[in-house]
This record gives C-alpha cells, structure tokens and sequence, in this order.
C-alpha cells in the first residue's frame, strides 16, 4: 500500500514537471518565431534599403507614380500585416503576465507603422482579408481619420 501511494506521488509530481517543461518549451518556440519575424523584416530592409520608407510617408508620397516602387512598398507592408496578425493570435489577444513585454513590443511596432497613412489606407482597403477581430484589434490602435 505504502509503495503504492509513494509511486503515485512520484508520477504524479514527474507529470506535472513535464508538462511545465513542456509549457516553457512552446512558449520558448513562440518567442523564436516572432523574434525571426522581426530578424527577417530587417534582413529585408538590409537588401532593398528603400523600404524603410514605410515608416516615412513622405518618401512614399514623393514617389506615389512609379508603380515598381509602391508594389514594393505594398507588398512589404502587407508582410508586416501578415506578421501583426499572427503576433495578435498568439500574444495580443491573450490576457496574460507571461507575454506582456513581447505584447508591449508588438503594439508599440504595430502603432509606428500605423503612423504612416499609407498604411493605414491600404489596411483599409483590404481588412477583408484578415479576421474580423484582428480588424477590430487594429481599428481601436488607429489614429482616427475624418472618415471615420
């Protein structure tokens, strides 16, 4: 009977130090993820060094007629959103102490590259093609416009 009781305290006490190591393991692979999201926007920006004019309207409006420049321009904006929307599944949504400085991190990015209108224009034009929440999420973060 004793041996009984002393094994099962034991398994139980080995699960339960799986299962945290198995918890600090994914949210380990999180951060990985999202910290090669942002590795990678910068190697981006390292090879086409013009879009870093993302984040500086004016550029952008000086060259709003040559097309090869603003498909660029677009196409990078539309990784970031790719990128904001997966960052809002797995750490913005979620109302947790264990992601708050990565949560605080990606808000704070999500915010800059929304200070330029382009993007906030061309979300816009195509929050048909995220989820409706990650729209709402993005929406309350604009600065609002005279449309609105």
């Amino acid at each position: 009977m004793d041996f009984t009781i002393i094994s099962l305290i034991i398994s139980s006490v080995a699960l339960l130090i799986s299962f945290y190591f198995s918890f600090i393991s994914s949210c380990n692979t999180k951060l990985d993820r999202y910290n090669d999201c942002i590795t990678e926007i910068d190697r981006i920006i390292i090879n086409n060094p013009e879009l870093m004019d993302i984040y500086d309207e004016s550029k952008i409006k000086k060259r709003k007629y040559d097309t090869i420049y603003i498909s660029k321009i677009e196409a990078f904006i539309f990784l970031h959103f790719n990128y904001f929307e997966n960052a809002y599944f797995h750490f913005l949504r979620k109302r947790s102490f264990l992601f708050k400085r990565q949560k605080d991190a990606w808000q704070n990015f999500i915010i800059e590259v929304f200070k330029n209108s382009f993007c906030g224009e061309l979300f816009n034009e195509n929050q048909k093609l995220y989820d409706k929440k990650f729209v709402i999420y993005i929406k309350k973060l604009l600065p609002k416009s005279d449309d609105d």
